[in-house]
């Protein structure tokens, strides 16, 4: 019983590991930006993007209930009509095939 609850543990460890570690940062020009009645907000590189999460979505999403998600929305829709590129940071998660970002930041 003590085996089965450590290696429990240690498989619950390793997998929130590895989600914080194989966050990475990229720069993309945002073509298409919508928000949905539900509060996800998502967005289309202008580029080719291939899910960095290995999934088969082109998008990229993020909360946008929360006032953080509001404000990385509204850096998006700013970079998006001025042409300037941004940030995104992709984590391991996944929502609807599409890759999770925990940050958007506006490059000079």
């Amino acid at each position: 019983m003590k085996k089965r609850l450590l290696s429990v543990i240690s498989g619950t460890i390793l997998l929130l590991s590895t989600q914080f570690v194989s966050a990475a940062d990229h720069t993309v020009n945002v073509c298409k930006l919508q928000m949905i009645v539900t509060g996800w907000a998502y967005l289309s590189p202008c580029a080719n993007w291939t899910s960095k999460a290995g999934n088969n979505g082109d998008w990229i999403q993020w909360d946008a209930n929360t006032m953080g998600g509001q404000q990385m929305y509204k850096s998006a829709l700013a970079a998006k009509i001025t042409g300037t590129p941004i940030k995104v940071r992709i984590t391991a998660d996944t929502a609807w095939q599409y890759d999770v970002t925990s940050m958007i930041r506006i490059l000079d």
